[in-house]
């Protein structure tokens, strides 16, 4: 057992009717592109042309329902004869529909530093719940380990990252290896959706005690309870069985892998007491897990400017640890 805590002062998805896309249509990040992402990442000594090498391949079918396709875009670094890890980044934005360009900036930075990263759309409110994001990122780690070798990923290091319902969603997929309810029919079942890492930034672990005891946050605690309870699928209740299997921390068995929460004391919208309490209750299981919380820095702490080389060294430290 490992700890580590550290304490410093659209509704419109990315879906449309393709074929899968081919490792052979990789381009490049464009010029505009490439000075975009280089900005936020400055901080970390990274410039445009480290941005100018990563390859890409867009609008690749990694999920159908149905009529309805989801889409992913793989971010990849030079060529490399070896077999590179691949991060599986999902965004945030309050559990609703998310288009794949969110994390973009952030899938790109993964493929300076030598992963590959695949980055998710994934269907939410108004009209999909819970177990159907679940469902969309766990297919998305299907089709990574399944399509591996087309990418020159190792099928064996797969990670995945997010931030605020993307965090949650990241420790959702780290702790619910193995369950088979939350599998979903997205595709490549015959590939599995476990992980060996997860890093979760300003997630949300408990929806009980987060919505019962409110923190630093009570005042928007009945409209956390309404927009919430339409991902989740029932009125809030502190009883409820489904908001339970909503909540990451009530998955935990011993074959979990490393967890890494990152989080700051200053997040006016999930208490960074969520980190702490996810936290304890893998160390008590004997679980790895690192917790990283900063005096400052909000919730958006991916491209916070004035923390957010402190949440890339530990997130690239721990992805290396343990995705190598």
């Amino acid at each position: 057992m490992k700890s580590r805590i550290s304490m410093i002062s659209f509704s419109v998805l990315a879906i449309s009717f393709c074929f899968p896309a081919r490792a052979d249509s990789t381009t490049t990040l464009s010029q505009s592109e490439a000075q975009q992402f280089a900005k936020t990442f400055s901080p970390m000594g990274s410039a445009e042309s480290e941005f100018l090498n990563v390859r890409v391949i867009r609008d690749i079918e990694y999920a159908r329902y149905g009529d309805t396709v989801l889409l992913l875009d793989m971010y990849l670094p030079a060529e490399s004869d070896q077999k590179i890890a691949c991060v599986v980044t999902i965004t945030g934005g309050g559990f609703r529909a998310r288009p794949k360009s969110g994390f973009a900036k952030y899938a790109a930075f993964l493929a300076t530093q030598g992963f590959a990263s695949a980055c998710i759309s994934y269907r939410g409110t108004p009209k999909h719940g819970f177990q159907e994001t679940v469902y969309d990122c766990k297919a998305a780690v299907r089709y990574v380990r399944a399509n591996a070798a087309m990418y020159n990923i190792d099928p064996d290091r797969i990670g995945v990252l997010g931030q605020s319902a993307g965090g949650h969603l990241a420790a959702m997929i780290g702790v619910s290896g193995g369950i088979d309810h939350l599998e979903g029919d997205g595709g490549n079942p015959e590939s599995s959706s476990r992980v060996q890492a997860a890093v979760s930034f300003s997630g949300v672990f408990d929806f009980i005690s987060r919505l019962r005891d409110g923190g630093h946050q009570k005042k928007s605690i009945e409209l956390k309870k309404k927009t919430n309870g339409a991902w989740v699928g029932e009125p809030f209740a502190v009883d409820s069985e489904r908001w339970k299997q909503a909540s990451p921390i009530n998955h935990l068995s011993d074959d979990d892998p490393p967890l890494l929460m990152l989080a700051t004391k200053t997040d006016s919208v999930v208490p960074y007491h969520q980190s702490v309490q996810m936290h304890e209750a893998m160390q008590k299981k004997g679980l790895t897990s690192e917790l990283v919380i900063l005096d400052t820095g909000g919730h958006g702490i991916a491209s916070a400017p004035a923390i957010g080389d402190q949440v890339w060294h530990a997130t690239l430290a721990f992805l290396r640890k343990h995705l190598r």
